[in-house]
Order: C-alpha cells, then structure tokens, then sequence
C-alpha cells in the first residue's frame, strides 16, 4: 500500500519509478511534499502540467537557499517560470544562497514576462553571424561556432529564448551561409609541427600528460558561477577585480603546514588546479601558517614536493605570514569601524558566552583603547591568554560562528617563516577570506564543514570594504577502512601504530607513493568521486581499481612465491631447461625474459591440497595441474610431512608434451639444479582498519541549523583547518579498536631470475598475488624489499566458498549503509558521484558473481531470435530472443512467460537521437555521424566517467525490465572514423567497463563484432554477437568464443543460407540469415527452418 507521500506523488504526476527512488531520500521527500503542498493550494489545476518544475526547484537548491523555494513555487504556479528561464532562475537562487530575496532583481534574471519571438531569435542570430561572416566564409565549418552560440546564450533578451529554437536557427543561418559540407569540410586538418621543448622528467611529464587528459574527462561537467557573475557590495569592487586579473579563474590550495597531505588534500588538488586549468586560470600554493606551534619547514618542503609529484604546477606559492603587515593594518581598520575589539576572557567564559548568547563585558569600548590595547598586544606587553582581539559580529545570531569570533591571540612562539618578528598571530577565520581577496581569488572551494562559515568570511571582506570571492562548499572525502582526519593521523604516528607519516598503510600521499601508487591513479581516483554536496563514503576498492588500471598495460609480469613449498620431479631427465616468458601478456613490444626449469620447483602452498575439493582447480594429490608459460603438465604423487604432519615436499612427475590443456595454471619458481631461486623480502599491506565504516565516520557530528530549528553549538568555532572535523569531542580513542592486526605481513619469497637486482621504485606484477613496487629499504643481507600497491583480481575466484562469503557479507551487509549512501543521486549540477559508487562496488561483485551469481550463462550452438522492427512472435522455439531494450513491456512479460531468455539491444558506442536518454549526452562526447545511419553518432569512448554514468542508468534500466543479458552494439569505434583518435586500449577499457557493469547487476553480456580484439575481451564476455563474418571472411576470429562454450550469435545479411550455413554449423556459430532492417523475417542454419 502506498504511503502518503507516495500517493501524493503519484496524484501530482509523477511516474511510481520515479517516486520510489524519491521516497528513498528522505531531505528531497520533505522538501518535494512542502513544495507539492504549497503549488496545489496556489494553482492545483497546473500541478500535473508543471510538475517537473516543481520536481526541480525541490530537488536542486541547496540547504542556504531553501527559504527560497517558496517564491519559486509561486512564480511557476503564476506561469512566471517555466521550462525556458528555471534554470537561470534556479542559478539566481543558487547564487544567493541565504541572503535576502529581491523579487525584482529575480525577475530581471529569470526574465519574467520577456517573450523572445522567432523574429528576435532570427535577427540576434544574423547580427553574430554577420559580425563573423569572413572568417566564417574563410574558414567554413572549421570555424569554431560553440563560443558564437554561448554567447548568444547570454546575451539578453536572448538568453530568455527557448534554447532549442536558438539552436535551429543558429544551424540554419550556418548551412545557408556555408551550404552542405563539403568533401575538404570532413577532411582532417594537416597536424601543424609544434615548436620542439625542453624535455621534462619522464614521470613529471607522464603525470602531468596523463592528468590533463583525466581533467579533460572528468571536469567537463563542473560548472561554478563564472567570475564576472560573483556578487559584490559595490560593482566598483568586481569591476577592478575582473581588470586585474583580465577576467580568469584563480583558485588556491590552501594546506596548513602542520602534518603531511593525505588523499583529502588530493581531493581539493585536484579540484582547486583542474577547475582553474579548465578555464584557462591559475592556482595559488598557499600555505595558511597562522599557528607557529604546530607548523614545521619540514612540512612545508614536504606539501610543495608533494603537490609537484601530483602533477600540479602553482602560479604561485605563497604563505599567509607573507600578509602579516598588511593583515594588522586590516584590523586596524576593522578597530576604527567600530568592527573589533579587544577582550579578555578566558576560554571557558567565551564558550559560555556564546551558548548563552550575551555580550563580553569588553565589548562595547571606546575605538580608541581598543586601537592602544591592541598596539600594546602587538609589543607584548600582556602574557598568552590575556588578550585577544574578537570580531565584533552578532552574539545574537543563530549561527555560532557569527558570535564574535578571534581575530588575533598572542604566541610567544618564533615562526618557521618569519622568525620572532611577531608575538600576535591571526586565526584562521580572520586570515582565510582576506588572504583570498587580497590575492584575487575568485572561487574559493571549501568542504562542507565550512559552510556555516560563509556567514562570517562574506561579513568581514564586506565590513572592511574588499573584493568578495565566491565560496562554494562541496562534501569531503571520506574513504572506508582509514582515517583521514589529521588529528587521527598524528595518533596513529605517535602511538607507533604505524612505522610513520609515510608507512604504505596510511593514506599521506607520501604512503601511497611508497606502496606503489602513482599520480595518475591517485588522480584518477579523484575525478571518479567528483564533486557532491552529499555526504557520502567511498569504497576504498575503488582507489585499489585505479591503481590496477593505471598499472594493467604496462608494468612487467613476473613469476613471486609469496609462500613455497617445494616439489621435485622425479622423472626429471638431463640438463635443466629454459623457459621464454613474456614480460607482458598482451603487449609482445615489451620482450620476453628467460627462466631456469630444473627438477625442483617452488609453487604456493595455497595450490595443493592432499584432497579435491569441489571447484578446487590446481594442484591436488593424485591429480595433475599446468605450469605457466613452461606448458608442462604436473602430476602430484606423493608428499613429504614434517614431525607435525605438515607437507614439506611434493614429488611430483612431469609431462612435458600434454596430450589435453590442463583446466587451470600455476605459477612456479625455479633455479639452477643444486642451488635455491633467489630470495627477497616482500611486505604484504592491507587495510589498515578492519570496518569499512567505523574508522572513516567521526562518532559524533555537530547538527546546527541556520533556521534556528536546531541548537547549534557554540564551542570550539574558532579554528578549523580546511577539510578536518569540526567537533573537538574526545571521541576516547575507540576507533583504534577497530585497527587491522593483518595490515602487515612479512614473507621471504623465491623469486623470478628476472627481479632478483632492482632498484628502488620498479613496479612489478607478481603473477595472480598483485601489483608490488621495490621500496627504499633493504634487507640487513642487502636483499631487495617489495611493497605490495594492490591484489589483482583473478577473473575467477577458484570456487573458494569463504571469499564467497566474506564478499557477499561485504557487498549486502556490513557496508549496506554505505552502499545506499554511495547510490544516491547528487542534486546539484556537478560531476555525479553515483557512477563512480557503482565503480567501486563493481570490484566486488566482479568476483562475487564469478562464485555466487544466477545470471545466465548462455552455451556454444545456443538458439535465439533477432528482431528490432515489425510485430514480435513470442513463440518461436529458440532459448534466446535479442530484441530493443525499449522494446514494449508486454512483449517482455510473453517472454519470460514463455520461458524465454531476453538479450537486450542497445548502442553503447554512439549516440541514438531517438533514446530516451538522448539528451544525457553532453555535446562534449558526441563525434561524427555514422556512415549509413544518420540518427547515430559515433562518441569519445575515452570519456569513460562521463558515460559510465549513462550506460549504467540504461544497464539500469535494462536489469529492471527483465533483461537477462545485454547486446551493446558498436563496440569497435576505435576502427572506424568517429571524430575521436581512439586507440585500441581506449576500446579494450571502455568494452570491459561495459561487460563488468552488466555483470554487476547480474545480467550476461555479448561482444558486439570487434574481432581484433577478442583475445583481450573474450574473458570478459559470455557470448558474441556478429554481423557478417561469412561475408567478410572474419569467422575463425571466433573459435576462442567456441572453445570457451560460449554462444557466437552470427548474423548474414546478403550471404544466402545455403552459401554459409554449413560452414557455420561446423564452427559452430548459431549463424541465421536475416533482413537488414533486422525484421521477423529469419533462415535458422542450426534447424533449418524458417520464419516470419
């Protein structure tokens, strides 16, 4: 039965869909059942007809700005707002979070009562047109139209335009001017030879390559308010601002030098320095060191390495004692104006103070002794904690950190940076908003904590006359299984509970670096979360499938024995042999190195058992396992036990010439006969707190509430550091608790000849144990020490039921809080950080659902049915029907009524204008027209964050209207002319994202054409769908789908049955001869019938 809510919902006309995932956020259910509520009491008889508005303005604006809903309401039930000014009124609002609501200055934005007819539109458009007219006749369709158009956009009255309508005739006036495109039009442009440079470091230039392209990707969906749009006292203060830093973008990061940066700080690296790149702006390295206790250089040379490491370049790298002059005139001023004063109570009657909102007893005197007070602090003439200079701001207000905050404190204590040329220091509340204005800051991005501090940064730049930059709140990072509050840090260093700030377990970016992460992961990591006003936690697992990607195509493969046991062959004759193994698997270009083979080898106690177990596929007394890259076949027959009964020794027989492969390999170490394989010390790191959710989540949180709903607290509002916890309570060190004991782990291993001399820093994967880097220590025998950075993932989990286990209590139990909170949709227009959740989740489910899941698994010679147009026959006796995801939902309830398995179409490697999530394609992805199919375009499959997003939704969808498996077409881009210069890595990772996402959900998925690369994707496949391999000569391309049972669903459009069908039967495709409209029309070649 429905709930109220949801009844009130669907009455409004909200589809149930839409309004079950709704109920499942309780802030937007609220705020859409006042907003329904009030829109039924002002005009009931549009409800229906504006309800997506209505959906919107709930759903969009941000907590400051909800006050303002209501207008909203009002202006949309008055017919005011509608679909061509809400977002431009909804940008007003957002703009104006909590600040008072001028209805005229709304209707002056949102353009209330502007009507831009046709005619406007026609003579706007031919007015830029002209103005460009020989250029545009110049450089034809390589004239860059986008700025033209985004400049109509905001060009009043015709930003108020139906932006559809602008668009057409926009293309319209181009194709009358240019005429059709031309064969030169389509032609790529001659690549000009750019000007040879210096050569930077490899890895300094691989990271900053690799970040520019991740910024590209992941950074085209934030959009903040541009700087000439920022809100001032005076216009005069913009206008001078804008003139002094010619109108771009200036961002900061803005470390306080007292510990080292953790994954948080890489968070708003990369935000603060890629939104500033985007828009052709620059990013301060400030160091905000106000507190001479806590700040050391050895922090400060430590950040800037670290930031340079990242691959991030400031403009500037200043320190905010560098305005210490210029700060204690700026409370001088702030004395005169009746705006300061200097106070002498303690801590205790300040928290009093505030709780109970009176006034200091010190607050009301005259300028002038505060001005000789406050000069006299400045000379030192009072002990610590006898003055301080406070903010004169509201004691009154419902928002604690407008009561009077401290600007200055005296510290008889030498800066790191300017020595002891003061005894007075500013707090961070005071130095933040001025260091910003005085250095032109025009987006200052902060974490959520922060938020209640907007009040007090915008008063005192406004009290004392400055520029106002833009502050804009975001939610911090906040990862399973580690800490990234400093305070916690600093615990976990000094209590020795790790080895220190850049132990591989910690998430300092000097940790990371240690175990083997790189920049380009890290920041990789960083675009997937994105930016959300929600709280939310990220699975750790995601930063682990960054690294594993990052490292996937080229670091080198080497044979590790992380715990041996040793087996001798028995039947071993003559001399000990050599094995060529590939450094990489998939990329011959990278070499091979040679192995000894003698009559001892090393393997993994965990690959034997004395008995089977069911699914158990390696070594097991009495049966036989393969070697890899050696092809020899090992037979286990008989063991060796210590006085414990433990085996010590297998004896083993060889077969060097299998007559069958052997189901699964091994990997195995050897040496010279007579001597033992080289030995190397290997740290095997894992997370280092046990709980996904306890160590990352602070006990307590402060609730407050500027409506004055809430009591908010009053203590402790003095100093914060960017992107730390606010609340100060002793939370008694219970989180240690929760500390993994398996962390670390320390083994002697035998190793590959290939890797016994290495320096520190090479990366290894050590065959089906993980990806491991050299660190700097070595043992007291000189042997090398290896750091393991991340397990691999085996594409399948050897039928261990306690992973099994353990993953499913994982995925579906202890984390289910965090999973909802990762698959909850963001509300405001930046990057969504649903995808990425999906992301993370996805690592578990892809060995999860190796072990543990139903989807179907479709076999070799398997029947279906392909049809995408004309009337559906259910009927047909086929296991499989491969029919439009979109397809109407009664032909999927005959299906499975009917027993049958349902494939589902779609493109997932262009753009279908006819979709219904057409428009969640930015234009930003869109390439050329596919050749023969005008509604399609080809799309930049290098932009994976962006459509990740989007091919979920449709998995999404797809899963929920009963698909059991998924056939994505167009999944060779990379060998056709899309627009983009995709390669076939881009190809390979965008085609594994897709397959791994349907897996995730449970669903099979069948590789669409793609033949080149079918050895590195039939792993990832349950089966192929082909057009035309007979036609082409393509179809031996297919015997690893074959030889692996899986089904090649062939399709022939102009071959006739009789020309192809035998040869089909025999390879074994369910090869059928169809119509190129893909009708019902089919000739089977498995039975031989045909159908309509």
């Amino acid at each position: 039965m429905a709930t109220p809510a949801e009844q009130l919902f669907l009455e409004s006309g909200i589809d149930e869909r839409r309004a079950k995932e709704t109920l499942k956020n309780p802030a937007l259910t609220q705020a859409l059942t006042s907003t329904i509520e009030q829109a039924k009491q002002l005009n009931e008889s549009t409800l229906k007809t504006n309800i997506n508005l209505y959906y919107q303005v709930a759903s969009t604006l941000p907590a400051n700005a909800s006050a303002h809903r209501p207008i909203l309401v009002q202006y949309i039930a008055e017919g005011k707002i509608h679909k061509n000014n809400i977002e431009l009124a909804l940008k007003y609002i957002k703009k104006l979070g909590a600040d008072a609501l001028d209805t005229n200055e709304l209707d002056k934005e949102a353009g209330v009562g502007i009507v831009v007819t046709k005619e406007d539109i026609q003579k706007a458009v031919a007015a830029v047109i002209d103005a460009n007219r020989p250029q545009m006749i110049e450089q034809r369709y390589r004239f860059l139209t986008g700025p033209l158009l985004g400049k109509l956009r905001d060009t009043s009255p015709i930003k108020f335009a139906n932006a559809k309508d602008l668009k057409d005739e926009f293309d319209a006036q181009i194709l009358a001017l240019l005429g059709p495109k031309t064969d030169a039009d389509n032609a790529k442009p001659a690549k000009k030879e750019a000007p040879a440079k210096p050569a930077p470091k490899p890895e300094a230039a691989a990271v900053a390559a690799a970040h520019e392209e991740k910024v590209e990707e992941a950074k085209e969906l934030v959009r903040f308010p541009e700087p000439h749009e920022n809100k001032q006292a005076k216009p005069e203060l913009l206008a001078e601002h804008l003139k002094r830093t010619n109108g771009v973008v200036v961002t900061r990061f803005p470390p306080e030098p007292n510990g080292f940066l953790h994954l948080g700080h890489a968070k708003s690296m990369n935000l603060n320095f890629s939104y500033a790149k985007k828009f052709n702006g620059y990013t301060y390295l400030r160091f905000d060191d106000t507190n001479p206790e806590a700040e050391k250089i050895e922090y400060i040379n430590a950040i800037k390495d670290d930031v340079a490491w990242m691959g991030h370049k400031p403009a500037h790298v200043t320190h905010a004692s560098e305005y210490f002059d210029k700060l204690y005139e700026l409370a001088v001023e702030l004395i005169k104006r009746g705006k300061a004063y200097v106070c002498h109570q303690v801590a205790d009657e300040i928290k009093k103070g505030r709780q109970d909102r009176t006034d200091s007893p010190w607050r009301d005197r005259p300028v002038e002794e505060n001005l000789r007070l406050f000069e006299d602090m400045k000379n030192g003439k009072f002990k610590e904690g006898e003055a301080i200079l406070r903010m004169k701001q509201d004691m009154k207000s419902e928002n604690p950190v407008m009561r009077d905050l401290i600007a200055y404190r005296i510290k008889y204590t030498p800066h790191p940076h300017v020595g002891d040329k003061w005894v007075i220091y500013p707090s961070y509340d005071y130095t933040h908003c001025l260091n910003d204005s005085l250095e032109d800051i025009t987006h200052s991005l902060c974490t959520l904590e922060f938020e209640r501090r907007r009040e007090s940064y915008n008063w005192l730049v406004d009290v004392l006359g400055l520029y106002r930059p833009l502050v804009w709140e975001c939610s911090r990072l906040n990862v399973t299984h580690v800490v990234l509050s400093k305070r916690k840090l600093i615990k976990l260093v000094d209590g020795k509970f790790v080895s220190g700030w850049d132990d591989p377990r910690m998430p300092t970016i000097r940790g990371l670096r240690r175990r083997g992460y790189t920049p380009t992961a890290i920041n990789d990591f960083c675009n997937r979360v994105g930016v959300t006003r929600t709280e939310n936690l990220i699975a750790y697992e995601m930063l682990e499938q960054c690294i594993r990607e990052d490292l996937d195509l080229s670091v080198h493969r080497a044979m590790v024995v992380l715990d041996p046991i040793k087996v001798t062959f028995t039947n071993f004759t003559g001399e000990d042999r050599k094995v060529t193994v590939p450094n990489h698997p998939r990329d011959p270009t990278k070499g091979t190195h040679d192995l000894v083979f003698s009559n001892v080898i090393y393997i993994e106690r965990a690959d034997f058992r004395l008995e089977e177990l069911k699914g158990y596929k390696r070594l097991v007394l009495g049966k036989s396992v393969g070697l890899s890259h050696a092809g020899f076949l090992v037979h286990a027959k008989d063991v060796k036990k210590d006085g414990e009964g433990n085996v010590t020794e297998i004896l083993a027989e060889i077969e060097y010439q299998p007559a069958k492969k052997p189901a699964a390999f091994i990997h195995w170490v050897s040496a010279k006969s007579g001597t033992t394989p080289a030995t190397a010390e290997v740290r095997l790191y894992d997370k280092l707190f046990k709980s996904p959710t306890l160590a990352a989540y602070k006990e307590e949180k402060n609730k407050w509430s500027t409506s004055g709903k809430t009591a908010a607290p009053a203590e402790d509002v003095d100093e914060v550091e960017e992107g730390e916890e606010e609340d100060k309570a002793e939370d008694k060190d219970k989180w240690l608790a929760d500390l993994n004991p398996d962390s670390l782990k320390i083994v002697t291993a035998y190793v590959d000849e290939s890797i016994a001399d290495v320096k520190e820093g090479h990366r290894v994967q050590f065959e089906r144990n993980g990806y491991f880097v050299v660190d700097r220590e070595v043992t007291s025998e000189g042997r090398p020490v290896w750091n393991r950075t991340v397990k691999v993932i085996l594409s399948k989990c050897d039928g261990n039921a306690a992973l099994a286990s353990a993953l499913k209590a994982y995925m579906f139990g202890v984390n289910v809080v965090s999973v909802k909170n990762m698959w909850h949709r963001n509300n405001i227009r930046h990057i969504q950080t649903d995808r990425a959740m999906r992301a993370a989740l996805l690592l578990l489910a892809l060995c999860f659902f190796a072990v543990a899941s139903s989807r179907w698994a479709p076999k070799a010679k398997g029947t279906f049915h392909i049809q995408y147009v004309g009337t559906i026959n259910t009927n047909h006796s086929v296991e499989a029907y491969d029919i439009d995801m979109e397809a109407d939902a009664k032909i999927f309830s005959q299906l499975k009524k009917n027993g049958k398995k349902i494939i589902c179409y779609f493109s997932a490697g262009s753009w279908e204008n006819y979709r219904s999530d057409a428009k969640d394609f930015p234009q930003s992805v869109l390439g050329k027209i596919m050749d023969g199919w005008p509604d399609e375009k080809w799309l930049d499959i290098r932009q994976i964050d962006v459509l990740s997003k989007i091919m979920g939704a449709r998995l999404d969808k797809a899963k929920a209207k009963g698909c059991d498996a998924v056939d994505p077409d167009n999944s060779d881009g990379y060998n056709n002319d899309s627009g983009f210069p995709l390669k076939g890595s881009d190809q390979i990772k965008y085609n594994k994202m897709i397959a791994a996402a349907a897996h995730a959900r449970n669903m099979s998925v069948g590789l669409k054409n793609d033949i080149d690369q079918i050895p590195d994707l039939v792993g990832s496949y349950d089966f192929a769908v082909n057009e035309q391999c007979h036609e082409y000569s393509e179809c031996g391309g297919y015997d690893a789908f074959i030889s692996a049972d899986k089904p090649v669903y062939n399709i022939e459009y102009k071959k006739k049955p009789a020309s192809f069908c035998k040869a089909a039967n025999k390879q074994g495709l369910s090869g059928q001869y169809k119509k190129l409209s893909l009708d019902g029309t089919t000739n089977d070649c498995m039975s031989g019938a045909s159908w309509k």
